[in-house]
C-alpha cells in the first residue's frame, strides 16, 4: 500500500501544494529525495515485519513438536510483538500525515485520499488473520499427558 501511494505521489501534477506554485527542476528534486527516504522507510518496515512473521511460524511449528511445558509461551508475546510494529508502521508511515509533524513537507499531500483508510483496514486484516490464525494452531496441538 505504501508503495502504491508513494508510486501516486511520485507523479505529480498540476501545481505544487507545498508553494502553490507550478512543479519545477528545483521542486521535483526535493520531491525525489522524499520518495527515495520514504521508500527506505516502507522497505526497513517490511523486513522488520517479514522478520517478526518468520518468529511466529517457527514458534508455532516449535509448539506443534513439543509439549506446553518444554518452551516457554512466546508465541503471543511475538504476536503482539508483530501487531505493536504494524500499530507502529501504520501511524508512522513516510506517506502519511505525522511522518513529518506540523511540517507541510510531505507526501500525505500528494497521496490520494483513500489511502489512510486502506492502510488502516489492512492493519485490521492482518489483526484478525493473526488471531484466527494463532487459535486455529493452538487447537491443533495435542493435550500433554
Amino acid at each position: 500500500m505504501n508503495l502504491i501511494a508513494i508510486q501516486i505521489a511520485a507523479h505529480p501534477t498540476g501545481r505544487n501544494p507545498w508553494y502553490d506554485v507550478p512543479w519545477n527542476e528545483i521542486l521535483l528534486n526535493g520531491l525525489d529525495i522524499e520518495i527515495a527516504s520514504a521508500r527506505s522507510v516502507a522497505l526497513g518496515y517490511t523486513l522488520v515485519l517479514t522478520v517478526e512473521a518468520a518468529l511466529i511460524t517457527l514458534r508455532v511449528r516449535q509448539r506443534r513438536r513439543f509439549a506446553d511445558n518444554e518452551i516457554p509461551p512466546t508465541g503471543g508475546l511475538f504476536s503482539l510483538m508483530y501487531l505493536f510494529t504494524f500499530a507502529v508502521a501504520t501511524v508512522l508511515n513516510p506517506v502519511g500525515p505525522t511522518w513529518r509533524g506540523n511540517d507541510n513537507h510531505d507526501l500525505a499531500v500528494l497521496c490520494p485520499a483513500w489511502y489512510m483508510p486502506a492502510l488502516i483496514g489492512i492493519g485490521l486484516v492482518a489483526l484478525i488473520g493473526l488471531t484466527v490464525w494463532l487459535t486455529a494452531a493452538i487447537r491443533d496441538v495435542p493435550a500433554a499427558s
